[in-house]
């Protein structure tokens, strides 16, 4: 536990549940606030459902109370899962941060390999530069490889949260998919991707095909499928409901209001 961390934690202006999960991060962390906790032991003690406790990790990065060093879902040689590793960050300053990276034993850890670096705003610009990868000028032996390196840069772009589960089956539904889903620029995949992200509100688990088959089905499929997760979130629908919706072609009874007003 940081004596430290937990009260920078205390001192943020965030309210209820993303106090809770903040304050529970800290409690957990290192003197300069590294840490890794689960989402199940963030919902665990935090009282809430794993779904809450996605969105307010996802607000609390959005604010910039804490920052994700390393992404979850690959393992160690050992075989070893591993989760998400953060900094709480908040009331620390740029300089007192990039001093951190060097007296924290995590940190030094999670900095040390390519796929441990942090996705912040001056390694997302730099990235931002690098050549889209255009299906078509990739070739059998190198398409598999390049779809994933893509899709997994454009998730630390978007600085998108996804549980291992819906990461491991949008990778292998990118690879499916390729040749519809190119290019892999953020203009492009952002709608798509951000719509992979809610399906951890209705429990998903599973093959993403019913997913993009909707979404790419016409040219009005990801329209249908975002007015279908919208209200599906706002009638508590489970991943059943949504595949059945998904399949049957039709849309939701009431659309999201700016669909509405753009149909008027």
């Amino acid at each position: 536990m940081s004596h430290a961390a937990s009260l920078r934690a205390w001192r943020s202006t965030q309210k209820g549940t993303n106090k809770l999960v903040l304050l529970a991060m800290a409690n957990v962390a290192d003197e300069w606030g590294y840490c890794s906790p689960a989402v199940d032991y963030l919902s665990e003690v935090c009282g809430v459902s794993r779904r809450t406790a996605f969105r307010a990790l996802q607000k609390l990065e959005t604010d910039g109370d804490i920052r994700k060093l390393r992404s979850g879902g690959g393992r160690s040689e050992q075989g070893i899962g591993y989760v998400n590793g953060y900094q709480v960050v908040t009331g620390l300053t740029p300089e007192e941060i990039a001093a951190s990276e060097k007296k924290s034993n995590l940190a030094r850890l999670w900095l040390a390999g390519a796929e441990n670096q942090p996705s912040d705003k001056n390694d997302t610009e730099a990235r931002g530069k690098e050549e889209p990868c255009q299906i078509d000028t990739l070739n059998g032996d190198n398409l598999t490889p390049n779809i994933i390196a893509a899709v997994n840069r454009l998730i630390g772009e978007l600085n998108l949260i996804l549980d291992p589960p819906i990461k491991e089956s949008l990778l292998t539904a990118a690879v499916k998919y390729g040749d519809k889903l190119s290019p892999f620029t953020v203009s492009n995949c952002h709608p798509w991707l951000q719509a992979v992200a809610k399906l951890e509100d209705f429990n998903w688990r599973g093959d993403l095909g019913d997913f993009f088959d909707a979404w790419l089905e016409s040219d009005e499929g990801p329209e249908r499928v975002q007015n279908l997760l919208w209200y599906g979130a706002e009638h508590d629908w489970g991943a059943g409901l949504l595949r059945n919706a998904l399949r049957s072609g039709e849309w939701p009874p009431e659309l999201m209001p700016e669909t509405t007003e753009k149909n008027h």
